[in-house]
């Protein structure tokens, strides 16, 4: 088995046609080994969230090879890029994607019984998640009653109650406040070591992104260049 998670070979992605097109991806390469944490960089623009949206297999390369965690994502139709997703992979992007209608226990526990996690095991799972990123105490709080901080802390003890193999996030934490930003990647990174979690992030934050172990860069649709992380 490969110790690469990630391998991206010149991937192409141009929404529109003609005068309209936009080309998002200009041959863009990436490798990604197990366990590593690598931090995307970039202006707005450049391709990053087109880049994470190609590798979960939610948006289709024009062209390129994407292998993830030794599957052809390119190669997978619809439902079994769901399955794929919903065994081996989490995903946080800006918008965190929380069911208004569950509390914040639910929004946790439902992804657990996605993947067919018993219910004691996911209740003990729920609250230890919610503990470490201190909400605890706002388990049944609904999104409406938490602020944006909040919900985001929501999406990210989704991803520790039960760490999937690959972590891909856009912003994680981009709504976090400085102290706050320090324990969740703490705690991102106590998943990297004890469950052999790989994670690739978007990130503007200078802290995020000095939390990575690696950083690349993305401008105009290409990876640029590489700059050591923590």
């Amino acid at each position: 088995m490969t110790n690469d998670a990630v391998v991206a070979r010149n991937v192409w992605r141009t929404y529109g046609a003609d005068d309209a097109a936009v080309v998002a991806l200009r041959g863009a390469d990436l490798t990604v080994a197990r366990g590593e944490i690598v931090a995307v960089t970039g202006p707005s623009g450049s391709g990053k969230t087109t880049l994470l949206n190609c590798l979960a297999g939610l948006d289709a390369a024009d062209d390129g090879a994407i292998e993830v965690l030794g599957t052809d994502v390119r190669a997978l139709d619809y439902e079994d890029a769901v399955e794929w997703r919903r065994q081996n992979v989490a995903i946080m992007f800006q918008a965190v994607g929380l069911l208004p209608y569950l509390t914040a226990r639910e929004n946790v526990e439902i992804a657990l019984r996605l993947r067919g996690v018993d219910r004691s095991s996911r209740r003990s799972a729920t609250a230890e998640a919610l503990a470490r990123v201190g909400l605890a105490d706002h388990a049944d709080h609904r999104p409406s009653e938490l602020s944006g901080g909040q919900q985001q802390r929501v999406a990210i003890a989704r991803v520790l109650a039960q760490p999937p193999k690959l972590l891909i996030a856009d912003e994680p934490t981009g709504q976090l406040d400085s102290d706050t930003t320090l324990v969740v990647l703490d705690e991102l990174r106590s998943a990297v070591k004890d469950h052999d979690l790989t994670i690739v992030m978007t990130t503007h934050d200078p802290t995020s992104t000095a939390f990575a172990d690696r950083a690349v860069r993305l401008a105009g649709g290409l990876v640029l260049d590489e700059d050591a992380g923590a």
